[in-house]
């Protein structure tokens, strides 16, 4: 469609608007060159050094008949003539590289931990400028909340988090290999892993277990606790043992968390332009009366120019990440219009696999607060 032109300004004005728009084209051209879309969690290496956004896919995505494809490229033309198309995105988590460990069996026991005092349970600065102590006073959480942990999965022996973990229990009474709740996946006791289509979001990274624990780790006198103390966590698994998942993956994953019971859904991911199908499967969600959250990114650039998605989607709260000094944190993406808050999320400690607990900085980690708040 062609637009028809402005008036041309006269004069002087018109020497002013050139000027205008060389300099509006040089800024432009240099937030371009500085634009390298970035994943939201880092640990206690610097964040700089770790991996970068890309922009790349995994074939072609097609919704036909109200349900997202993906086709095989041989079909592309025809199916595309005739159906919303486009590219099946990879998303994935700005992390410091590290060799993947295998993931925990599904029910392992709990191994002995030393318990300190509860007080060391509350030692990070994050809890002092929330304010979790005394908000606990109202409400430590409910255990009829569920949060969808939509990242890497959740070690769910994990003695900070087994008793906070969802459990769908018509899959765990019911028989093995049938689809004993209807919901379309089998034996999905402990949520689902759309990275490699299989029952049980188990954590082969540590990126989820990390935010889950931020999320909701009990007060039990065991390492720390999460802002909500009391709630049921749901691992929704659809990045892998390297930080990386799909669109399509993604698209799947928010809609499970949709129609499996989720309240609120946790999103400490991002990268790649923006993709309708995603937005419109987000929009279901809060359609819904979901709350979604998603963690601004790690690029410590102004989204209100360069938005950052699925962060920048309608609707959805947008989360920066502050210091122990209630500040930006230095890698945090920023937006008077695009970030709707900030929460700690530089250096905070949390659990990870293997019933251990590690440091960790992002704007991943910030999300995950606002959730376990909200």
């Amino acid at each position: 469609m062609q637009y028809p032109p402005l008036p041309a300004p006269a004069g002087n004005q018109a020497k002013e608007v050139g000027v205008v728009r060389i300099y509006s084209s040089l800024f432009i051209l240099i937030i371009l060159s500085l634009f390298a879309l970035s994943g939201c969690g880092t640990d206690k290496e610097e964040w700089k050094d770790s991996q970068e956004w890309s922009w790349q896919s995994e074939g072609t995505l097609a919704l036909i008949n109200g349900q997202v494809q993906k086709i095989d490229e041989s079909q592309k033309e025809k199916v595309c003539s005739e159906h919303f198309c486009e590219p099946n995105y990879i998303y994935s988590i700005e992390f410091a590289r590290r060799k993947p460990v295998s993931p925990p069996a599904p029910k392992p026991t709990p191994t002995v931990t030393p318990k300190p005092p509860v007080s060391a349970e509350l030692a990070s600065y994050s809890h002092k400028i929330l304010k979790t102590a005394e908000a606990w006073k109202k409400t430590k959480g409910s255990k009829e909340v569920v949060v969808a942990v939509v990242d890497t999965g959740v070690d769910v022996a994990h003695p900070d988090l087994a008793a906070n973990i969802y459990v769908n229990e018509q899959e765990q009474k019911g028989a093995t290999g049938v689809d004993d709740d209807g919901n379309g996946y089998v034996d999905d006791v402990y949520g689902y892993d759309f990275a490699n289509n299989k029952a049980n979001a188990l954590d082969d990274h540590s990126h989820g277990t990390h935010c889950a624990g931020i999320i909701g780790a009990e007060l039990n006198g065991v390492g720390m606790a999460g802002v909500a103390p009391v709630v049921k966590i749901m691992p929704i698994k659809f990045l892998s043992a390297s930080g990386m998942g799909t669109t399509e993956a993604a698209i799947k994953s928010i809609e499970y968390a949709t129609a499996n019971g989720a309240h609120i859904i946790s999103n400490s991911w991002g990268g790649g332009p923006r993709s309708e199908l995603l937005a419109q499967a987000i929009q279901k969600a809060i359609d819904r009366g979901i709350l979604v959250v998603a963690a601004a990114g790690n690029n410590a650039m102004n989204t209100d120019f360069t938005p950052h998605y699925p962060s920048a989607y309608p609707g959805v709260i947008s989360v920066a990440s502050t210091d122990d000094q209630d500040k930006l944190s230095t890698f945090s993406n920023y937006g008077v219009i695009s970030v709707l808050i900030a929460a700690p999320g530089t250096k905070i400690n949390s659990t990870v696999p293997g019933g251990l607990w590690a440091e960790k900085s992002g704007t991943s980690m910030a999300t995950p607060q606002v959730s376990g708040a909200l």
